[in-house]
């Protein structure tokens, strides 16, 4: 996924983003997981299923001045594979309402790792602060 604006340059293609997002929300998995020649774009229709504080150990808190911050992380019923990080979640308006981060390690059901894993989005409003605030660091080392 990128997130790009470029003064001068106005493009009338994309996706927007919402952050308006509730639990049994209808959403749509968009990536290429375990992508290799011939491989489609891979769509799974699901919904937010939960709500789950994520500790996060190596991101400064501004708030406490240490390394570690918690994070509102999303779980959602379709199903995260590995490649899909990073992948788009969209509402049904085909708004981006998250993004992949974690999943299992088949895109098959019933595999070995099923027990454990889980499939978890960052909101989009938590990526666009992180980006934002990466930004703002880049800004600071080439000024």
């Amino acid at each position: 996924m990128a997130i790009l604006h470029v003064e001068g340059f106005d493009i009338d293609y994309g996706f927007s983003y919402d952050t308006d997002h509730y639990l049994g929300q209808d959403i749509v998995l968009i990536d290429y997981p375990n992508h290799g020649d011939g491989n489609s774009l891979y769509i799974n229709k699901g919904q937010l299923v939960q709500y789950r504080s994520h500790y996060i150990p190596n991101i400064f808190s501004k708030e406490t001045g240490k390394l570690g911050v918690k994070q509102e992380r999303v779980t959602i019923s379709s199903r995260i594979v590995t490649g899909n990080s990073g992948g788009l979640v969209i509402n049904l308006q085909n708004e981006v309402i998250g993004i992949a981060t974690k999943g299992f390690k088949d895109i098959s059901p019933n595999s070995k790792n099923d027990s454990t894993a889980e499939s978890m989005i960052v909101k989009i409003e938590d990526a666009c602060i992180a980006c934002m605030t990466v930004s703002s660091e880049i800004s600071k080392i080439l000024s």
